[in-house]
């Protein structure tokens, strides 16, 4: 297996836009806990990404469902797809 990471400064003149909100009920498999933690992949329900962590090393791996709360909150605070 072969990651890649790349990362961009802040003050890079690229262009990053949401265009596509995950559904509710998917799941978010993040690599850890905490505020920097990183998203590894997105599936479509719980026993899914569980399935899919069986397959990768994510030991600390952390799952979130995104739910009608968390999406209600993310378009109150601005956080909603272009």
């Amino acid at each position: 297996m072969l990651r890649v990471h790349r990362t961009f400064s802040v003050n890079s003149d690229l262009k990053f836009t949401v265009m596509e909100r995950p559904v509710i009920g998917s799941v978010l498999v993040l690599d850890r806990d905490g505020d920097d933690a990183e998203l590894v992949h997105l599936a479509a329900n719980r026993a899914a990404a569980e399935e899919w962590l069986t397959r990768h090393g994510y030991p600390r791996a952390v799952l979130r469902e995104i739910t009608a709360d968390a999406e209600a909150a993310d378009r109150v605070e601005g956080r909603a797809a272009a």
